[in-house]
């Protein structure tokens, strides 16, 4: 994009340069350190889990400050469980605009109470779990962000869908991009949305075969 956003093709190849590092980063769990290099305890886990995140939302906003030849400190997006920090010289610590994901799975998740709904924190990866109420009504369990869907299912599936919150933490707002770009390989591969979801979708297989989290 930067090829064609001024920067010219010396932003473009710097930008390939960040794109490659940093999903290398997001998709393989910062190579382990997502599962706290196999720590027993629940902080030191919890402190893998935050360190993969925190390197992969900073490394990202520094890596593309710099292919567009800012200043690659200038604005820089730190995760820290379920809220991104906004660093900087001048900058807002809390901006809506790169908690687009958390705002708007929180909103609906809080929503869900005045329909029956209920809502629990798990302390362990620091994440609400939002079940019941409307969410009885949908066809499985969300993980992206925030977890919800059908108490029973959600509860049962509750480690594949800690596997999407951290996934969705790293890669940020742009998430849900990179999920539905599996479904377009998929597409023109004449594959169906079972194929997508089951079998060419990196994001899942990581889920289902709890490649971080054991059940």
């Amino acid at each position: 994009m930067n090829a064609f956003s001024g920067e010219g093709w010396d932003g473009a190849w710097k930008a390939g340069v960040v794109g490659l590092a940093t999903g290398a980063w997001n998709a393989s769990g910062g190579f382990g350190m997502v599962k706290g290099f196999e720590a027993t305890s629940d902080i030191g886990k919890l402190a893998g889990k935050l360190g993969y995140q925190m390197i992969g939302t900073a490394g990202n906003s520094i890596g593309n400050n710099w292919a567009r030849g800012e200043n690659p400190f200038s604005k820089v997006t730190l995760g820290v469980g379920p809220v991104n920090l906004t660093l900087g010289k001048g900058q807002k610590l809390l901006q809506w605009k790169n908690n687009l994901g958390n705002i708007a799975t929180n909103a609906f998740g809080l929503g869900n109470l005045a329909f029956g709904g209920k809502a629990k924190f798990d302390w362990k990866n620091l994440a609400s779990v939002y079940t019941g109420g409307l969410m009885e009504k949908m066809g499985g369990a969300w993980g992206p962000y925030s977890a919800m869907g059908p108490d029973g299912w959600t509860q049962q599936s509750l480690q594949h869908e800690m596997h999407h919150i951290w996934q969705s933490r790293a890669f940020g707002d742009t998430f849900l991009l990179h999920y539905g770009l599996h479904g377009f390989v998929a597409s023109i591969q004449g594959k169906s949305p079972i194929d997508f979801i089951f079998v060419r979708n990196y994001f899942e297989a990581q889920a289902y075969g709890h490649y971080w989290f054991n059940p």
